[in-house]
């Protein structure tokens, strides 16, 4: 059982484990992260997790309790290097009964897509807290509303060093313009030894 409460815009941070972002996971919710540095003023989003908490729990809260927010002290920072000096904020959206995507716009209110959003961005979310209470866990989670995405990074610059479809294919278009570009050059040849070649069109 769980009570969504008033929402709240995030500082500035960065995408990250944007996986479900726009394709629902294996539990059947869209879902994404961000990391704002630990140095960047979160206390609306703390106010907002204290004040469901404190609802659910007017008595006090139970043991073990666990909260939306992740600092680096637990991350594994050898494999996700990313997250070293930061504040992790996650969230999801939807469930196996209800299918509701995370709405993605950019700065100017244009719709984002798959192909225009990378780990790495520059984005701010809108969060609701809601108290859960599953198989024995407790805690404050955060429903993700909308996703802003306020400014691409390089390539170079990003999490996970997404390919195109272009780029995995690059030797293999490029064989393909060879082929095109002999074959071609053969038909000039050909057309030149019928004489062809000689006619003014």
């Amino acid at each position: 059982m769980s009570e969504q409460r008033e929402r709240v815009i995030t500082p500035e941070g960065k995408l990250c484990f944007d996986m479900n972002l726009f394709e629902r996971s294996e539990k059947l919710k869209y879902g994404a992260a961000m990391v704002i540095p630990a140095g960047v003023d979160i206390a609306e989003i703390k106010k907002l997790m204290m004040e469901t908490a404190k609802l659910k729990y007017p008595k006090g809260l139970p043991h073990g309790f666990k909260w939306g927010v992740k600092s680096d002290d637990k991350a594994n920072i050898e494999k996700y290097p990313y997250l070293k000096g930061m504040n992790l904020v996650q969230g999801s959206s939807g469930s196996k009964d209800f299918d509701i995507k995370i709405p993605v716009t950019d700065i100017a209110g244009n719709e984002v897509d798959r192909d225009t959003i990378k780990a790495g961005d520059t984005v701010r979310f809108s969060l609701s807290t809601y108290c859960y209470d599953v198989d024995g866990n407790k805690g404050v989670g955060f429903n993700i509303n909308a996703v802003l995405l306020v400014e691409r990074c390089a390539k170079e610059d990003s999490f996970y060093q997404k390919q195109s479809a272009a780029d995995m294919f690059g030797e293999v278009f490029t064989s393909y313009e060879n082929k095109a570009l002999n074959d071609f050059e053969q038909s000039v040849n050909e057309a030149e030894e019928s004489g062809l070649g000689e006619m003014n069109f």
